[in-house]
């Protein structure tokens, strides 16, 4: 969905007093052809407008990126321990070495 089509949404949903309901109905209904988005996101896409002066949330340069965050201590220690027992899954990797299973996850999938 390109951003003309967004500000046509909100527009509409302007158009509808912000009834994010009437407003995803009456998209539908002038563009079927068109994508037909729900209600929330009508609803969203304004908030993030609002708030962010964008339709999304700006994340690129305001998170540092995971693999940074873990450090380098956790992932040499991962990746050891992964090495020497390839066939552990990250539930057992988490529990051994003491770490969220999530972050093994994170850091594995971005090697």
């Amino acid at each position: 969905m390109n951003h003309s089509e967004k500000v046509v949404m909100l527009f509409i949903y302007w158009e509808c007093q912000k009834n994010a309901r009437r407003a995803a109905q009456t998209y539908a209904h002038r563009f079927p052809n068109r994508e037909h988005p729900a209600h929330s996101f009508i609803h969203n896409l304004e908030r993030n407008f609002i708030t962010y002066g964008s339709f999304s949330k700006r994340v690129d340069n305001q998170q540092r990126r995971r693999s940074d965050a873990l450090g380098e201590e956790f992932e040499e220690q991962l990746l050891t321990y992964v090495r020497v027992n390839p066939r552990a899954s990250t539930r057992h990797v988490s529990r051994e070495l003491g770490i969220y299973h999530t972050a093994v996850c994170i850091s594995l999938y971005s090697l």
